[in-house]
């Protein structure tokens, strides 16, 4: 049992796929570690195949992050039959992992239905329209997450997508930040968003492409700062303000 450490975070450090079966026999045993970071670990799909016996039995294990390892589509749906058994994960970052549509629909119908994960981290992958659809279906089903990137994934040419993403947000409650940095939205889309952000004041910070009209994107800025809390009465330091739509 680990009694003096609590954090263990592997970088770049080629442990692949058997250091990380061994780090889940470990993690079953150990009730202490909340985090477990393996970065560019050559890692596959293999690996979080042999991960999921631990996910399905950890309740401890607070943070997960898998990113840069080539686990595909075969990796996230192992991930997910292990999470969807788990309610001890809070944040889970799978970015660059190679997955595509059918790995996006295991994340949004066993970890974002099942789970109570609060951040969910997928940028740089191929999800696609598929994949975002069936996460945007999930999403609106979701009473957990508060923070959600799919920035990168090749899913704004397709306005059924954006139509599908806005139905998730209108259902969903909790989400607090949304990033979408990286993916050029299709004429009609910022329409959408902006639709639902006029609607939804749960969304304080939208990361977006810049390239789209000026005016929608200005008041796509203008719209999601007004959801921002009160500032406080109380006297003391000021805070650097951040901008809820991120232009690139």
């Amino acid at each position: 049992y680990s009694k003096f450490f609590y954090n263990l975070a592997f970088w770049k450090v080629g442990i692949k796929d058997e250091g990380l079966a061994l780090l889940g026999d470990f993690l079953i045993k150990d009730c202490l570690i909340t985090t477990l970071e393996v970065t560019d670990n050559n890692i596959t799909a293999k690996g979080c195949i042999a991960l999921k016996n631990m996910l399905k039995n950890n309740e401890t294990l607070k943070i997960l992050r898998l990113d840069f390892n080539d686990i595909g589509d075969d990796g996230a749906i192992a991930l997910g039959d292990g999470l969807k058994w788990n309610s001890g994960l809070v944040e889970l970052s799978l970015q660059f992992c190679n997955i595509g549509p059918e790995g996006g629909r295991a994340i949004g119908v066993d970890i974002l239905k099942h789970s109570k994960i609060q951040k969910l981290n997928l940028q740089g992958n191929h999800l696609e329209p598929d994949g975002v659809s069936a996460l945007s279906t999930a999403l609106g089903k979701n009473t957990s997450l508060t923070y959600l990137n799919i920035a990168d994934n090749a899913f704004g040419h397709d306005l059924d997508c954006i139509g599908n993403l806005q139905e998730g947000l209108k259902a969903n409650s909790t989400l607090k930040e949304l990033n979408m940095h990286f993916n050029v939205l299709v004429e009609g889309g910022p329409e959408l968003l902006l639709e639902v952000m006029k609607e939804k004041k749960n969304i304080e910070k939208l990361q977006l492409y810049e390239k789209m009209d000026k005016t929608i994107f200005n008041e796509l800025l203008s719209t999601v700062k007004g959801h921002k809390p009160g500032k406080s009465k109380k006297k003391g330091k000021k805070k650097r303000k951040e901008k809820e739509v991120v232009p690139l």
